[in-house]
């Protein structure tokens, strides 16, 4: 992919959180210089279904009302939750209260407990992909479009008007989590501002990039108009034996990324910023990153003061005009 600015994002503590904490965590990176925050789309808790959770549009939506500056978005809404048609409404509105700050990321949905409880069918894997093509069509049609009827295999929509619509234009960014190279980078490559990337999967970046890179050439869109987001965890302390203590206190939803001192930006501002470098040079400009809520002032702070200094907003270090940034 082309080269392209580096910007950070944070995801707000949503797991067994309060909606004060999630608050005052948003306003401490608006204060920071943080570029987005984020929130996960789950309606039962990770990894145990009984952790209280609060529903992520809705909280979105308040903290749209509670920031100024900083970008808004999910990483990522679940389709499986919300019908295409309302989603298009619900998101024009969330631009329209937030002055334009709304990244729309979406997916195909992964967990079958929470789908199962609240009632949601959860065919294979295949059949949610082509249901999320076809929520996107909508979408972005709804958005693009005076009115729009579409009769297709899984929605059905009549002479749809969803007005306002987003104050972004055409549409605001459209962020697609995938990862399956037949179909899942398909559907990146026919709708997707950014393609979202967990960092345990980076190591299958290059080949997973080139196979998207031929989906794009295969309906004649140019690759370079797509940004790759990389969704990591973030422990950055003073010292590397101060983050390998924080390591083992992270919390059992850190365990989605493996080992945290490979796939995170681990260790001194020092370390995270080659970690940053190390992932930029695969095409990587945009990271949403998890922060343990035990530590989150601490590395907030971290995080600001040592990496977002070198990459957003400020004239970069040597090291970073070297890499190409």
């Amino acid at each position: 992919m082309g080269e392209a600015r580096v910007d950070f994002g944070i995801v707000i503590p949503q797991l067994d959180a309060s909606w004060e904490s999630a608050r005052e965590a948003a306003l401490d990176a608006e204060r920071l210089g943080f570029g987005s925050v984020w929130l996960i789309d789950h309606l039962l808790g990770i990894p145990s279904a009984t952790t209280p959770i609060l529903e992520a549009w809705t909280e979105l939506s308040a903290l749209a009302a509670v920031t100024s500056r900083v970008r808004l978005g999910v990483h990522v809404l679940c389709n499986s939750f919300r019908n295409p048609a309302l989603l298009a409404k619900m998101a024009a509105t969330l631009d329209r209260i937030s002055g334009g700050r709304l990244e729309f990321g979406i997916g195909a949905g992964w967990h079958p407990a929470e789908h199962s409880a609240y009632g949601y069918p959860f065919p294979s894997p295949g059949a949610r992909l082509r249901r999320l093509d076809e929520a996107l069509t909508i979408i972005r049609r709804l958005w693009t479009e005076e009115r729009v009827t579409h009769a297709g295999p899984h929605y059905t929509v009549n002479d749809c008007v969803c007005r306002p619509a987003p104050l972004q234009r055409p549409h605001p960014p459209v962020l697609v989590g995938a990862g399956g190279e037949r179909l899942a980078l398909a559907v990146v490559a026919k709708h997707a501002n950014v393609w979202n990337v967990m960092a345990p999967h980076a190591g299958e970046l290059v080949r997973k990039r080139d196979v998207l890179r031929r989906h794009c050439a295969a309906i004649g869109r140019d690759p370079d108009e797509i940004r790759i987001s990389l969704q990591t965890a973030a422990i950055v302390c003073a010292s590397e034996a101060e983050a390998e203590r924080e390591r083992r206190e992270a919390g059992p939803a850190f365990g989605l990324f493996g080992d945290l001192r490979a796939n995170a930006l681990f260790g001194t501002p020092e370390q995270a910023c080659e970690q940053v470098l190390r992932y930029r040079a695969l095409g990587a400009s945009h990271f949403i990153v998890w922060v343990p809520e035990r530590f989150r002032a601490e590395t907030l702070a971290a995080l600001a003061d040592g990496v977002l200094a070198e990459f957003a907003g400020k004239e970069p270090s040597p090291r970073v005009r070297e890499s190409g940034v």
